[in-house]
């Protein structure tokens, strides 16, 4: 499902981020093994956890929207979902997909007086492989929710992937994650999961793809 055979994304700028190469002596073949998609360096600043237990779709959503400058927290989120409870308090609630998605398809001011505009569109499934690379390529991440128990979904973001070229032919092999379920270990490495793609992809409920126009 997740094999395919696109060559052109095997640009200069993925080549930049190639983990290993090495040549196999009976059949001089190159093999790349690389990660595209955005780097640690700027999401280990991005990345935030959740601050409630059902708040995982809320922080997801924070994180996209701080890897694009906007300072917009997870009270504001919940917020502008459910209102208040009976005690004046934000509810620790789970949000649906409607819900997920009117908060990604929104505008505003945030907290810092930046003007923005957020738009997306919400997909069955997981991600298609070229979908994947060419999110990953561009540095824009994906948000995806996934069924982390027989009952529950859970949303994380996935921000790289890596691929094995060998004879100019791609394979998706694991998915990068920024889990917000606060941890201990997640904190340690700011969330960041590497699943095996196909095992994962499996595991994927839905997916939005992401724009967003800030000033």
């Amino acid at each position: 499902m997740l094999n395919y055979s696109i060559t052109s994304f095997v640009s200069t700028n993925a080549q930049k981020q190639v983990k290993h190469a090495y040549y196999c002596p009976s059949h001089l073949l190159l093999q790349l093994i690389m990660y595209i998609g955005i780097s640690s360096d700027i999401l280990n600043r991005q990345y935030a956890t959740q601050r409630q237990g059902m708040w995982c779709w809320a922080a997801s959503i924070q994180t996209v929207l701080r890897y694009y400058g906007l300072s917009i927290s997870q009270d504001t989120i919940v917020r502008r979902s459910f209102g208040l409870d009976k005690y004046g308090q934000i509810p620790n609630k789970p949000a649906g997909f409607d819900i997920m998605t009117a908060r990604l398809n929104d505008w505003g001011i945030d907290s810092k007086g930046k003007h923005y505009l957020v738009q997306a569109m919400l997909m069955p499934g997981a991600p298609l492989p070229e979908v994947l690379l060419r999110e990953m390529q561009a540095q824009r991440p994906i948000l995806l929710s996934y069924q982390s128990r027989p009952s529950m979904n859970h949303a994380v973001v996935c921000t790289a992937v890596q691929v094995i070229v060998q004879q100019g032919v791609p394979r998706l092999t694991s998915i990068i994650v920024r889990d917000p379920w606060p941890s201990q270990k997640n904190i340690k490495v700011h969330g960041r999961i590497e699943y095996p793609a196909r095992d994962f992809a499996q595991k994927t409920v839905a997916h939005w793809i992401i724009r967003v126009v800030a000033r």
